[in-house]
């Protein structure tokens, strides 16, 4: 990525999207819930491996 992420870029880009979604008649609030939920659900057996690392060392 060449450009530095700032407020102002995700602001511009947000806008952007949104503009793109109304086409669709998609909802970005609703869009994004999703996507945080997906993550969650891709990383969660992850973390949950890092974490009994983690407490496998300390025990």
């Amino acid at each position: 990525m060449s450009e530095k992420v700032t407020a102002k870029l995700l602001k511009k880009q947000k806008e952007k999207v949104e503009k793109l979604m109304s086409v669709f008649g998609t909802e970005y609030n609703d869009w994004l819930y999703e996507q945080h939920e997906k993550y969650l659900k891709e990383n969660n057996d992850r973390a949950l491996e890092e974490l009994l690392k983690i407490k496998e060392q300390y025990s």
